[in-house]
């Protein structure tokens, strides 16, 4: 395979449109004909809409490929799209995602990564903050904040409670500003990360 590969990767909190723009390029790969040339691939343990589903919050899904390790792919393959990459941690995915991800642009693949830029206390998703460093682009979405209506640069969970890897949509996670996320995780006890003034 010949061809200067790139990573791209489109961050945010919940509901910024990370999965829309993801299906966006689907349908943009498909329009110009080169969808046989793409593989979609989500986390195996990320089944909130099925095992091997994408699915937007506006309601669109599209059939992708379960993963939990690295993916042989098919010289013909030159597009890589992953969506919820922060689920493809160590403790989720055999290998180190972030390698694979490098080594599939030393192929010369294009690779479109979405996923959560935080958890919902605050901290950094390792595997996004790492990528971040390493992605040709970067594109930081936002969302509309639950309380104020301005932009939106977190993702909150109203009833406090739960992993930070908890899986849920809407009811479940809010998007909130950095004002009203640090008033929610001040009166809720939550320890405020080092970067928490960070946008």
């Amino acid at each position: 395979m010949s061809g200067k590969g790139s990573i791209e990767l489109v961050c945010g909190p919940m509901f910024a449109g990370k999965s829309t723009e993801i299906s966006r390029q689907v349908s943009r790969l498909t329009g110009a004909g080169k969808a046989g040339h793409a593989a979609l691939f989500v986390p195996c343990c990320d089944v909130r809409h099925g095992v091997g589903v994408l699915s937007t919050h506006d309601g669109n899904s599209l059939e992708a490929i379960a993963i939990a390790a690295p993916f042989a792919l098919a010289d013909d393959i030159r597009f890589v799209i992953i969506d919820e990459v922060q689920f493809l941690d160590a403790e989720r995915f055999e290998g180190n995602v972030v390698e694979w991800i490098l080594s599939l642009r030393d192929q010369g693949r294009s690779v479109l990564a979405a996923g959560l830029d935080r958890d919902w206390q605050g901290s950094p998703f390792p595997v996004v903050e790492e990528l971040s460093l390493k992605a040709d682009r970067v594109l930081r979405l936002r969302a509309r904040c639950a309380k104020c209506g301005g932009p939106a640069t977190r993702t909150w969970r109203p009833d406090a409670t739960g992993g930070i890897f908890a899986l849920g949509g809407a009811g479940d996670y809010e998007p909130l500003c950095l004002e009203h996320w640090t008033e929610e995780a001040t009166r809720a006890g939550i320890p405020l990360p080092v970067d928490s003034n960070a946008v």
